[in-house]
């Protein structure tokens, strides 16, 4: 039994500590000794095209598309809508758009599959522009997006690039976003992961790539997880922009906003296991392979670390433990408690 418990508390324990500690001060050191890469405004992209998949954004869809054509670029911009089976006034709403804004190009269809994945599929090869920006419909650009995000691609080893997002509840007024304590920590990660050579994450709703380096999703899957691995396998980099920023919105509800972390977390687990090719990775990208694991799949199973640990530590303070042990697990108690 004792020595069960040392493996549960330890196992938690190193596990809990590699994610936490280890792994971003191993990013701190060495990234230290690396410069920014250089991240150009007004870049060789010479169009562009902002996708969108919309399923019912009758209420966002209107500001959506005058938030993007509100963006300074001396770009040539077009937004394509693909209507994931809407049943509201979204496709009303875009139908009547050339009457009021002629000088706008947007385009859209009515997708033959239900699902943001098939959305991004068929509309990927409608595309013929320069790079491809991925957005939501209920996401805003904060001035000067576009041309921050499309700059990097000046480097032709980038291949995916991905702004930074802060929220705003629905009913917070405008102006006011909020950039909590764990998405800092979590841009950070990702900051210094994109210095160094070895990022391959982004975010969905403010990302852009080269459209011929796209790879069809699975249903279940999301350009911003399976796709930046896409990328890297196909040898080029991705990059994080910090400049290029922009705002979502959470659920209304603690349930509404669980929920959906939950719904998330779950598919890009799945999806992240599925579309790396481990064996390919460890070989040939080993350090972007152990990013992986410790930043995203790490994280994902640290519940699980923490609870092998409170368990393991438990039976062994019960079974007069030493004071490393019982502070340790006393400190995860803690923690458990502040959580909830």
């Amino acid at each position: 039994m004792s020595f069960a418990a040392a493996l549960l508390f330890w196992f938690g324990f190193l596990g809990l500590a590699a994610v936490w500690l280890v792994y971003p001060a191993a990013l701190w050191l060495l990234a230290r000794h690396v410069s920014d890469p250089p991240v150009p405004t007004g870049g060789a992209a010479g169009s562009v095209t902002v996708l969108i998949a919309a399923h019912n954004e009758a209420s966002n869809i209107a500001a959506r598309l005058d938030n993007i054509f509100e963006q300074e670029t001396k770009k040539l911009l077009s937004v394509l809508v693909a209507l994931d089976h809407c049943t509201d006034d979204t496709k009303h709403i875009l139908e009547n758009r050339p009457a009021m804004h002629p000088d706008q190009q947007v385009a859209w269809f009515e997708t033959t599959q239900r699902g943001k994945a098939m959305a991004h599929n068929q509309a990927m090869g409608i595309i013929k522009t320069d790079i491809v920006v991925f957005t939501d419909a209920d996401t805003i650009f904060e001035n000067g997006f576009l041309d921050h995000i499309c700059g990097v691609f000046t480097d032709p080893r980038v291949g995916y690039c991905s702004g930074v997002l802060s929220w705003r509840g629905k009913n917070t007024p405008e102006g006011a976003s909020n950039f909590p304590l764990y998405w800092r920590f979590e841009t950070w990660l990702r900051i210094m992961e994109s210095r160094l050579g070895i990022c391959a994450v982004g975010t969905g709703a403010c990302s852009a790539m080269r459209p011929q380096l796209f790879v069809p999703l699975h249903p279940t899957s999301d350009s911003d997880c399976s796709t930046p691995l896409d990328v890297v396998h196909q040898g080029y980099l991705c990059r994080i922009v910090p400049d290029a920023r922009a705002i979502d919105f959470v659920a209304d509800t603690v349930r509404g906003e669980f929920q959906a972390r939950v719904r998330m977390t779950a598919k890009n687990f799945r999806n992240t296991i599925a579309s790396w090719r481990w064996r390919e990775g460890i070989v040939n990208k080993p350090a972007v392979t152990l990013g992986i694991v410790l930043h995203k799949i790490g994280r994902w199973l640290a519940p699980y670390l923490a609870l092998s640990l409170l368990i393991g530590g438990t039976i062994l303070v019960l079974h007069g433990a030493g004071p490393f042990v019982a502070s340790v697990t006393l400190v995860g108690y803690a923690g458990l408690v502040a959580a909830g």
